[in-house]
């Protein structure tokens, strides 16, 4: 049975078609709001499966999709992931690092996305439900600036990752291979700039 918790909307520049990622939206103010859409397997509902007849249900695959506030970018973590912020102050730039742990001992790509054994079944479902998905196994990191203009890459350029810029977003794709694959991990920079306003007389 394929059931989705919520639905997540396409992050702009996007290359992925995968729903899995994490989006950081922040504001003028320094504050701002997360949202992290994970795909899960849990157990097949008992009131689904006791109110059906004839059917041998097979899987539920989910997407859950959580929201949160911050009040300071800086110091913000999503399991092992972290994220450094700057705010350079009158000039109206600043700066954002986040550091992507990598490896067999990462945390923060594992709660997102199914496991490797369970990635081919979990293909076969989505492919069956009434707008098709298609599972691309990436993950999905999309920073938006409020009102300025940003420009990221990596720190150590990564064949198969992609990193695109368009207006006040960045965005960047990396397939779930690298991430189980790599011992060092992936660190994104983002530089942001609000265009100045000059005084007219």
């Amino acid at each position: 049975m394929l059931v989705f918790g919520a639905v997540f909307a396409a992050v702009a520049g996007c290359s992925s078609q995968d729903p899995v990622g994490v989006r950081v939206n922040l504001a003028q103010a320094g504050s701002g709001t997360i949202a992290i859409a994970a795909l899960s397997l849990p157990e097949i509902s008992k009131e689904v499966a006791n109110q059906s007849k004839g059917i041998d249900w097979s899987m539920d695959a989910r997407l859950n999709v959580t929201t949160g506030t911050f009040a300071s970018l800086d110091g913000v973590t999503i399991e092992d992931l972290r994220i450094r912020s700057k705010d350079f102050g009158e000039d109206g730039s600043g700066t954002i690092r986040i550091s992507m742990p990598c490896g067999e001992k990462a945390k923060w790509f594992r709660s997102l996305h199914a496991s490797p054994s369970d990635r081919g079944v979990l293909r076969k479902t989505l492919e069956q439900s009434i707008n098709e998905i298609e599972l691309h196994e990436n993950v999905t990191i999309a920073v938006e600036v409020e009102g300025a203009r940003v420009a990221g890459s990596l720190v150590q350029p990564i064949p198969r990752v992609s990193v695109g810029s368009k207006d006040d977003t960045c965005t960047l794709v990396v397939p779930l291979e690298i991430l189980e694959s790599r011992k060092e991990p992936l660190v994104l920079v983002l530089n942001w700039e609000r265009p100045t306003q000059t005084a007219t007389r």
